[in-house]
């Protein structure tokens, strides 16, 4: 899969990254007891706000989203 390339013409309002650990919390419903497992591998999560797009700007970034095709695609993207 190609890595896809950040439109110029769309500027982000800021850029917010978190590393979120790839873990499940299990409560045993008879004790109350609790365990926690840890995967391997986290993962990061991303927020990208905008402010003010156009039409088309809009409908570019909805197009861009589209192109990702879930979890597999990847951008580059610059600060």
């Amino acid at each position: 899969m190609d890595i896809i390339e950040w439109p110029e013409n769309i500027v982000l309002s800021a850029m917010n990254w978190q590393l979120v650990s790839n873990s499940k919390t299990f409560t045993s419903t008879f004790t109350g007891s609790v365990q926690t497992v840890r995967f391997p591998r986290s993962s990061w999560w991303w927020s990208l706000p905008f402010n003010n797009l156009t039409e088309n700007k809009s409908r570019e970034l909805e197009a861009l989203a589209a192109e990702f095709d879930g979890e597999s695609g990847r951008i580059k993207i610059y600060n």
